[in-house]
């Protein structure tokens, strides 16, 4: 079983459309308006990674002419314990359905609390709109390896909210 947009319409000649839009010399509006046209179909996997190479770059700050045209930038830090970049482009293909534009800042690898915690870090440089902290079971819960009682349950809890 895959999953797919079922009630979206399948897209004919999408390489032929995307090649024609990026050829296009169209203004910077235009060709998002027709990339955001062409994202409102049942898109595969590869389709979807396409269209979101094809948006990179594309976000802006209030007053440039995407924000104008309908389009709004966000910037979105995605910091994780694991791997989250197979994420992005669906991601990215998702909001600009929504008239939004996504520029991602993704932390190194596990390293989430060192950007979190280093004003100086590529985190605090790229300033977000919007954080994404994508952590796993283990780090989320900060799982003991032996059985705390319900005291010290509440205090690993209350340490982890303090952390974040």
């Amino acid at each position: 079983m895959t999953a797919e947009l079922y009630w979206l319409p399948k897209p004919d000649d999408f390489q032929g459309k995307l090649g024609a839009i990026k050829q296009s010399g169209a203004d910077e509006p235009s060709r998002l308006d027709a990339l955001r046209r062409l994202a409102n179909h049942n898109l595969s996997l590869s389709e979807t990674a396409a269209l979101a190479r094809a948006l990179e770059g594309a976000a802006r700050g209030p007053g440039d002419a995407p924000a104008k045209a309908g389009f709004r930038g966000l910037r979105v830090a995605v910091l994780a314990s694991s791997t989250v970049e197979h994420l992005l482009p669906g991601i990215r293909v998702a909001a600009l359905r929504r008239g939004l534009l996504l520029d991602f800042y993704v932390g190194s690898y596990g390293q989430y609390r060192q950007e979190l915690l280093n004003p100086a870090s590529g985190f605090y440089a790229f300033k977000p709109d919007l954080v994404w902290l994508a952590v796993d079971a283990d780090e989320a819960l900060m799982a003991p390896s032996f059985s705390p009682e319900a005291r010290d349950l509440e205090a690993l809890a209350a340490e982890r909210e303090a952390e974040w």
